[in-house]
């Protein structure tokens, strides 16, 4: 959960020091669709691999990537990082806190 808060923060904060407070409502609904066309993809996932085992590649995969992104904001600057990872802490407060 602190993990979940603290990269709010770092999204907001990031997104905020590369754009505009007027693009915020743009990536807020992007992320929302985003969340409802991944959450349908896990769902069916769902189905045929066990609960227990789709938390764990879940948890793995958000455990790769924020390391990731983190790369490419210290070391590269990438613009396009910082539009994408503010979608990834909203699907990781869907998916990785259950």
């Amino acid at each position: 959960m602190s993990s979940y808060v603290i990269g709010r923060i770092a999204r907001d904060a990031l997104f905020l020091g590369r754009f505009q407070a007027v693009q915020l409502p743009y990536v807020d609904s992007a992320s929302a669709a985003l969340v409802r066309f991944v959450v349908a993809g896990y769902m069916r996932i769902a189905k045929w691999v066990s609960l227990r085992n789709l938390l764990v590649a879940s948890e793995f995969f958000f455990a790769l990537t924020f390391p990731s992104f983190w790369i490419f904001v210290h070391y590269y600057r990438l613009t396009w990082s910082y539009a994408v990872f503010f979608p990834l802490v909203i699907l990781f407060g869907v998916l990785g806190i259950c």
